[in-house]
């Protein structure tokens, strides 16, 4: 039953934390590690070097044949092992990354992935965010177990999400409320002032495209709890009948 109202609990005091200003703050802080993943996430799967700090990510325009070959193994592992233990979940998205990797790597022109790489960074709050709160529901591979820590990473997960959801939704209504500038840096420095400058994005673009990648993240979660639930009440009608057999 704790698995069950874990995430609906989390993202309902997420949603009462982050209305409140200084919940707005707190959880932007803690949203910054998976913003910074994200442009470092954008930068690997287009094999290219790129280091995540606090509130700055250091990346190499240029890509490297290394930096691919170790992607390319580290995916190639995961595939294995989850399809040897029939981790379907993480099959899927070890898939799914490898297909992007492909893509960014082999067939996406070098200056689409730089776009990428600036775009991944308001991605990485909504993409990291929710796949943490849906893989909640999922075992991971025998090596990268976390039944314990997927309770701790659940609070910084809902916050960033609820954070970033609530964000877009405003600026897809008001565009004056677009998240420009950097947080270190100047102010043109910022990852939309580069991405409108620079890679010929609207505001309201982003707006738009941001928002739809927060329903999609929502629409995961909903499909991922009704499984869940699904589950659960599978099992206790299989000890129901059990007891009753």
């Amino acid at each position: 039953m704790e698995n069950l109202i874990a995430v609906p609990v989390v993202m309902l005091l997420s949603l009462l934390f982050c209305s409140t200003g200084f919940g707005r703050l707190v959880a932007f802080l803690v949203g910054m590690p998976f913003h910074e993943m994200g442009h470092a996430t954008a930068s690997w799967i287009s094999s290219r070097i790129a280091i995540p700090l606090p509130f700055f990510t250091f990346w190499f325009d240029d890509q490297s044949v290394g930096m691919g070959v170790i992607v390319a193994t580290i995916l190639g592992w995961l595939l294995f092992h989850t399809y040897r233990e029939k981790n379907w979940f993480m099959l899927a998205s070890a898939s799914v990354v490898t297909l992007a990797w492909a893509v960014m790597t082999f067939l996406i022109p070098r200056t689409q992935t730089l776009m990428w790489q600036v775009l991944s960074g308001a991605l990485g709050e909504l993409v990291f965010g929710s796949f943490i709160l849906v893989a909640f529901h999922f075992a991971l591979p025998d090596r990268l177990r976390w039944d314990f820590w997927r309770w701790i990473i659940l609070i910084p997960a809902g916050l960033c999400f609820t954070q970033a959801v609530m964000l877009w939704r405003t600026v897809s209504s008001d565009v004056s409320q677009m998240p420009w500038g950097s947080a270190i840096g100047s102010e043109s420095d910022g990852d939309m002032n580069r991405l409108v400058q620079q890679h010929g994005w609207s505001a309201n673009e982003l707006a738009d495209f941001y928002l739809n990648v927060a329903y999609l993240g929502l629409t995961a979660l909903v499909i991922a709890y009704s499984y869940s639930a699904y589950r659960f009440i599978q099992r206790k009608r299989g000890q129901s009948l059990s007891s009753n057999g």
